[in-house]
């Protein structure tokens, strides 16, 4: 079925995990990570970027500092961010729990928010003081999706802890849940000749396109491997547990699992 819906759709390296419960049912590699130079996917050495997925690191990372104190859910994020100015259009504050559910009313912007290369890629804090979208809505009525709110989130974790996000993450969270080759902004050293490349294909071939950098990277400029997400995963499967340890608070994952916000009370939310 993988190789079949490969060649449907043009797809020319993938890597694929399963786990069930605390295990590891499935991790397989496929095709090529990259055509070019015929580098083939090894699911625990060929690096992706998992875009959006990085989301979730954020999300884990926030959470658990909520959890921990440093960090509150509720509180008005200008508590923790006063260098920011927030458009005052609504009396309301916007919260991290806001953030981190898509309610928090910013409208999307995207003129400016990508850099022209990984080493131009700015501060979190100085590019998101310059950019922060208008509020479209009253925080908490609706969703709506923002790459500027789960960054303005990453942020806090930042002012929390006085270190920029990407090594937050690496020190407090890749390395504590076992993810050596898990990442921001670039891909781990020794497995830069590994990574994968993004490619554009048709019937013909494919062919290797440029990387997109993006100043609010915490929200989609993350690298990791097939094993790595399935350590991931487990983790989420098991109330923060892997190997027979507690890594992440019981807590934070049942946060991160539960129904946060629902536009209507006869659809799912998020």
């Amino acid at each position: 079925m993988v190789l079949t819906l490969m060649r449907q759709y043009d797809v020319p390296g993938m890597a694929l995990t399963v786990v069930r419960g605390d295990s590891v049912e499935v991790l397989r590699g496929f095709g090529l990570a990259r055509v070019a130079d015929s580098v083939r996917v090894d699911p625990e050495r060929t690096v992706f970027r998992v875009a959006s997925v990085a989301k979730l690191f954020v999300a884990a990372a926030a959470v658990t500092l909520a959890e921990k104190g440093p960090l509150h859910l509720d509180e008005n994020i200008q508590r923790y961010a006063p260098d920011l100015a927030i458009d005052d259009r609504f009396s309301e504050p916007i919260t991290l729990h806001h953030l981190l559910t898509h309610t928090a009313g910013f409208d999307e912007r995207m003129i400016g928010y990508a850099a022209t290369s990984r080493g131009a890629i700015r501060p979190l804090g100085e590019y998101l003081a310059e950019n922060l979208p208008r509020r479209g809505w009253r925080p908490g009525e609706v969703t709506g999706y923002s790459n500027h709110g789960m960054a303005l989130a990453a942020y806090l974790v930042e002012r929390a802890t006085g270190i920029p996000f990407s090594e937050y993450a690496r020190d407090s969270l890749f390395l504590g849940l076992g993810m050596a080759s898990t990442s921001y902004l670039d891909a781990v050293a020794a497995l830069r000749d590994e990574q994968a490349l993004g490619h554009s294909c048709n019937g013909d071939g494919c062919s290797a396109v440029d990387e997109i950098y993006s100043h609010p990277y915490p929200v989609g400029l993350a690298y990791s491997t097939a094993a790595d997400m399935a350590r991931f995963l487990i983790v989420q499967l098991n109330a923060g547990r892997i190997d027979g340890e507690s890594v992440l608070p019981a807590a934070v994952i049942g946060r991160m699992q539960a129904e946060q916000f629902t536009n209507d009370e006869d659809i799912p939310g998020m």
